[in-house]
């Protein structure tokens, strides 16, 4: 029994010890790494011997941009690229409900005619779970002064 308490208490130790050397993040100075968590102030010590109190903090609002899009986001969501074909790129960010956006960029095609159709197939499970749909057309002016257009679609279950 005492065998078997003196275990679990080692175990316990050992996992505080290991957690507090793990960090989510690593910050690389002069080719010297340190595993770091956000918010959390650390110290490091430069090869002079000097001290540096430093900390890595997130801000509320994040940017995501690459060669076609640019917008901002909140800290708490997180943005899922992926690469559907050559030329063809989905840009997405969903809340937990269900929320979001998706963004298809094409450099290949002109994607206007498939709108309907991804719209369809975006909605149709929860179409067929008994949500009705609302659409209304979408156009939007941006800072540089290009214009997009697209679809708008409420799903709604049960008058809710």
């Amino acid at each position: 029994m005492i065998k078997s308490i003196l275990t679990a208490i080692l175990m316990f130790v050992n996992s505080l010890i290991f957690a507090q050397n793990q960090g989510n993040f690593i910050l690389v100075i002069n080719n010297d790494s340190i595993q770091v968590n956000l918010n959390m102030e650390f110290n490091y010590k430069t090869s002079s011997g000097e001290e540096l109190k430093m900390s890595i903090i997130q801000p509320d609002v994040l940017t995501y941009s690459d060669d076609l899009i640019s917008f901002s986001y909140e800290k708490s969501l997180s943005v899922s690229n992926t690469k559907i074909e050559k030329g063809i790129e989905q840009c997405v960010i969903l809340k937990s409900t269900g929320t979001g956006f998706l963004i298809q960029k094409n450099k290949t095609m002109n994607p206007s005619s498939l709108t309907e159709l991804m719209l369809k197939e975006i909605t149709k499970e929860s179409m067929n779970y008994g949500y009705s749909k609302s659409e209304k057309e979408f156009k939007k002016k941006l800072k540089s002064g290009q214009v997009i257009e697209g679809i708008q679609a409420t799903l709604t279950y049960k008058d809710e």
